[in-house]
């Protein structure tokens, strides 16, 4: 499907939605860049650089069924300097025990079940 220069998809109501220009956008959702330790928000994507240090992610303490985060090796050096994620009084994958992150150029995602922090 080709958009005029400028055009929009509307439906029947007359609302845009895919625009060439209009709203809403379907631009893939950013990632924020970290390169020191810190506390994850639920719905938010981190490019975690450990190139100069290994970095610690600490997970919500409350989080919500659904609740998801995503990660991704920005710096390619998570076997060098490892990324640790702490569960912070939950489980991950159903152990009480932090994620240690080993495998350069790794991306993923951790979803919440109501009971556990699952990989995907």
């Amino acid at each position: 499907m080709t958009l005029p220069v400028g055009g929009d998809i509307k439906d029947s109501t007359g609302t845009s939605v895919l625009g060439g220009g209009g709203s809403p956008s379907l631009a893939e959702p950013s990632f924020e860049a970290k390169t020191s330790n810190f506390n994850a928000i639920a719905g938010h994507r981190y490019g975690v650089d450990t190139t100069s240090n290994a970095v610690t992610i600490t997970l919500p303490s409350s989080p919500s069924t659904g609740d998801a985060i995503y990660f991704i090796d920005f710096g390619g050096m998570y076997s060098t300097n490892n990324l640790t994620i702490a569960g912070n009084g939950k489980t991950i994958m159903g152990q009480n025990e932090d994620l240690v992150v080993t495998v350069n150029n790794e991306s993923f995602g951790l979803a919440y079940n109501g009971t556990t922090w699952r990989v995907y």
